[in-house]
């Protein structure tokens, strides 16, 4: 009995005009600018290297890296999308290499690429760890890989829940839909850190990670952006930005970047994306603590500040109470320390 493949369920005509609204607000124009700027960064495009963009949409992408010598190919599951994409193509004077397929079947003999990458499209795909696993499979020994996809679990996301559960208890209401922390209707999965990092394929060792960008869609942010003079709204976006790298969970976009090791590397290799991730998290909470430090240490010494510019006792007295307190912590823990501390004798 021979049994016919089911089709895969996709959309073939799927147009991307409904998708931009026409005027966008400051944050989100910041936003993709550094979204596109720091993939095609870590993507690293050099030339005679085979370069995959996967959900290639318009092929815009593409056309930004023509002057690099690679050599460009984009794939897209909607013939509406790569027929724009080659269009594009051809006005950059590059020959379109852009062929209609799923993320899930890519058409590309295993190890024949340098590069691949996806941005903002994996949480399109209808089986996005299939899909990764194909662009592990296409890449070549020491090849990139170069993820980048809207984080669902981002401070602004979170935000933007609270603010909604006080507006409900308050008003009885919920804000006005949609609701940015709700994945679109055109998504297909709700992706954050922990999410990307389970769908990763073994082998493949994690490069970086960082995020983009704090704060998007949070009620009123964008308004208030568009009040603030552009030389302040510029610093302000990037010291976020800044922010957003160091904590790629709260951060509003993930750009994970990974190589598939060459053979040799890859029997030495036993942590794997898992292990990675833990030391990540590692890290996030120590960059937490010290954050947690150095915002208490910021706001106890503006409060100072205001106290002597007032001559107000409260004002002058909560900081010296923060200040003492803090004191009184470092040393207890200095003394828990010593207490706790084993010192093994030396041996005979």
């Amino acid at each position: 009995m021979h049994l016919q493949p089911q089709p895969e369920p996709l959309d073939r005509s799927w147009d991307d005009e409904h998708v931009i609204p026409p005027e966008l607000g400051p944050d989100t124009v910041f936003l993709f600018d550094r979204m596109t700027k720091d993939t095609l960064e870590a993507v690293g495009a050099r030339p005679e290297a085979r370069v995959l963009d996967v959900g290639c949409g318009r092929g815009l992408d593409l056309a930004s890296q023509s002057g690099k010598g690679s050599i460009l190919i984009g794939c897209d599951p909607s013939g509406v999308m790569v027929r724009r994409a080659r269009e594009t193509l051809r006005e950059k004077g590059v020959q379109p290499m852009v062929v209609c397929c799923s993320a899930e079947h890519l058409p590309f003999a295993s190890g024949s690429l340098h590069r691949v990458y996806c941005k903002g499209a994996i949480d399109h795909f209808y089986d996005p760890q299939r899909a990764l696993k194909e662009m592990a499979r296409v890449l070549s020994p020491g090849g990139r890989l170069v993820i980048s996809v809207a984080n669902f679990e981002s401070l602004g996301c979170r935000l933007g829940r609270l603010y909604n559960r006080l507006h409900r208890i308050f008003t009885g209401k919920e804000l006005p839909r949609p609701h940015f922390w709700e994945i679109p209707k055109d998504h297909v999965y709700r992706f954050h850190k922990e999410l990307l990092f389970e769908f990763m394929p073994p082998g493949i060792q994690l490069l970086n990670l960082r995020g983009i960008s704090l704060f998007w869609g949070v009620p009123g942010w964008g308004a208030f952006l568009k009040r603030t003079p552009p030389e302040a709204r510029e610093l302000l976006l990037g010291m976020l930005d800044r922010l957003g790298r160091v904590f790629p969970s709260l951060a509003d976009v993930i750009v994970l970047r990974a190589q598939k090791p060459v053979e040799k590397e890859a029997a030495k290799t036993t942590s794997g994306v898992a292990e990675r991730a833990k030391g990540e998290e590692m890290n996030l909470n120590t960059r937490i603590q010290g954050l947690l430090i150095c915002a208490g240490t910021v706001v106890a010494a503006m409060l100072f500040l205001i106290g002597l510019i007032l001559k107000s006792y409260w004002a002058l007295a909560i900081p010296v109470a923060i200040g003492f307190l803090w004191l009184l912590g470092l040393a207890f823990w200095i003394g828990w320390t010593l207490l706790t501390i084993r010192v093994e004798p030396p041996g005979e």
